[in-house]
Order: C-alpha cells, then structure tokens, then sequence
C-alpha cells in the first residue's frame, strides 16, 4: 500500500499517534463538551 496517496485523515483514523490524539481530538471534545453546556442551560 502506499500511504503517500492516502488521505491524512484516515491515516490518523487507522494510525492515531498520541500527539495527534491530544492536538487534534481534545479540542475537540472540549468544544462540544462546551457547546452540550451551553445548550443545557
């Protein structure tokens, strides 16, 4: 296969590095965390 030619995305999808957990994915979750919050209120 060559991974050159596959989508960055998925590359992180099937091969989620911790840094790109913690730099992609957390502020993420926090975002939404804060959206759910908000709209809770």
């Amino acid at each position: 296969m060559d991974y050159q030619h596959e989508d960055p995305f998925v590359h992180r999808m099937k091969y989620p590095s911790k840094k790109s957990t913690s730099t992609k994915l957390a502020p993420l979750s926090y975002s939404l965390f804060e959206l759910y919050e908000r709209h809770d209120d």
